[in-house]
Parts: structure tokens; C-alpha cells; sequence
């Protein structure tokens, strides 16, 4: 994958997670009721994903892409979801059925981002060996 289809990827994390950042902290009454769960719980999480979402925006902007905020954010995206998992497979009461497919539905989103970050990262990483081969220096 290219630097620049890694760039859209990130993009679409970014503003994906940004949507959902807002309307998990304005909406956590209503989500708290649809995951069965107190609408504080939600609330914390929105907060606590603000500097995720501002991670994935600052990682979005830099050029070149640097490999240690990619990294970052492909194992944030796949332990989201692994976590996500752990929620639902190890206490499925702990949510209403229709919370489970929330949280489950979404974490399958994020974890196809991860996924595809992964590729990208693995294509930005074999770009950047020749440079390391060469002392640090890009092409002549």
C-alpha cells in the first residue's frame, strides 16, 4: 500500500473516530440506554478518546508519515477491538443484545482500519529501508 492510500486510511480513522468521539460524549444518555449500561460510561470513554482523535488528526497532517505514529495507532485500533471481544465473549449480560451488536459492529469497523493500517504501515516501513541502507539518506 502507498504512503499516500495509508494517508486516506487514516484520514477515514480520523474522521470516523472524531464523529464517533462527539457523538459518544452529546449522546451518552441515549447510547448508555442502548448498551444497557450508565450513560456516565460512555461519557468517560468519549473524553478519554480525545487525544486519540487528536493523535490520529496530528499523525494524519505530518509529511512524511513516520512509522511510530502508525505503529500507535494500529495497535490502538486492534486492541480496541480485542478488547471489544473480551466485553462481549467473557460478559455477555453486561451489555443489552442490541449494545453487543453496537460495540461488536464497531469494533469490526476499527479493526478492519487497523488491518488495513498494518498493511500500509508494513509498505511505509520496506520504503523506508533503502534510506536506512544508505545511512539515512533518501535516493540520489
Amino acid at each position: 500500500m502507498s504512503e499516500q492510500n495509508l494517508r486516506r486510511v487514516l484520514q477515514v480513522d480520523a474522521a470516523g473516530s472524531g464523529v464517533s468521539t462527539v457523538v459518544t460524549i452529546v449522546g451518552a444518555g441515549v447510547l448508555g440506554e442502548w448498551l444497557g449500561i450508565s450513560a456516565w460510561i460512555p461519557f468517560v470513554v468519549g473524553l478519554a478518546l480525545v487525544p486519540w482523535v487528536l493523535h490520529l488528526m496530528h499523525t494524519v497532517r505530518r509529511d512524511p508519515l513516520r512509522p511510530p505514529d502508525v505503529t500507535v495507532i494500529v495497535a490502538g485500533n486492534i486492541g480496541w477491538a480485542v478488547a471489544a471481544a473480551a466485553l462481549i465473549l467473557g460478559f455477555p449480560t453486561a451489555m443489552t443484545t442490541t449494545g453487543n451488536w453496537l460495540v461488536g459492529g464497531f469494533s469490526l469497523a476499527v479493526l478492519g482500519l487497523g488491518v488495513l493500517q498494518w498493511i500500509g504501515l508494513r509498505g511505509l516501513l520496506s520504503a523506508a529501508e533503502p534510506m536506512v541502507a544508505q545511512g539515512g539518506r533518501g535516493p540520489a
